[in-house]
């Protein structure tokens, strides 16, 4: 015969209930936790006046219906959220003329905006009319937000401008940058570090500022985020810009 619940045990469990029920809503884990609750009370009430093999086998199905849900739970919370599509394409222009022209072979890259080291990775070269197009959900979700920069070669060797702003990029299908060699070339007389510009002056228009985590679900992925410098955003806020709802 199966051993009665002690009466302290049973009070114990009772209290933990409000407790069970809010990790339900935040963890997989909890929502299993939350079934075994309802089904072991179901199977209390239900069996607690049979013999003891009826409540052995109660005890088998509820037992396997439960390692069961706990499988299917840790295999969903083991997905990540799929990240939303991150085709990138646009012109850079030569502001220098009037009007801006096409700038052809500018090699654009990426760099992480953490850790400061991060090294440029190229994701495409213009063409002969100065048009570009990259796959960014190619890069991985750990490097946004990100800085992208372009690179020309110029009397003397090759010559980047920077986004001084971090980016986060969605479905940006309009995205030009405006440069300006005469500038950049005054630029690398002085110093020969990268010259990096604010994104106001490198996109001019189809971006929106970000400078607090709580407004991020509000901006729509087919413009550019901008991030300053200076601002701290979430890496969830991050994830929550480049996945799909």
């Amino acid at each position: 015969m199966l051993a009665q619940v002690p009466e302290e045990t049973a009070k114990s469990f009772i209290e933990r209930v409000p407790d069970i029920i809010h990790a339900a809503a935040t963890n997989p884990l909890g929502l299993v936790a939350l079934i075994v609750l309802v089904l072991g009370m179901l199977a209390f009430f239900l069996f607690r006046n049979t013999n003891a093999k009826i409540k052995l086998s109660a005890l088998v199905v509820v037992a396997v219906c439960v390692v069961m849900l706990a499988l299917v739970a840790i295999h969903e919370s083991g997905k990540t959220p799929p990240i939303a599509a991150c085709e990138v394409s646009g012109f850079v222009y030569n502001e220098d003329l009037t009007p801006a022209v096409g700038m052809q072979k500018v090699r654009l890259a990426y760099l992480a905006a953490s850790p400061a080291s991060s090294k440029p990775v190229p994701v495409a070269t213009t063409g002969p009319q100065g048009n570009f197009r990259f796959n960014c959900s190619q890069i991985k979700a750990e490097a946004f937000p990100i800085h992208l920069r372009a690179t020309f070669s110029a009397t003397g060797g090759d010559q980047s401008i920077e986004s001084d702003d971090q980016l986060v990029f969605g479905e940006n299908q309009d995205v030009n940058l405006y440069v300006s060699p005469r500038a950049i070339s005054n630029h690398y007389r002085l110093s020969k570090e990268v010259m990096r510009i604010p994104s106001a002056q490198l996109f001019r228009r189809n971006f929106v500022t970000v400078t607090n985590a709580a407004t991020t679900a509000r901006f729509s992925t087919n413009k550019i985020t901008v991030i300053p410098r200076s601002v701290r955003i979430p890496n969830e806020a991050v994830t929550r810009l480049r996945t799909t709802q």
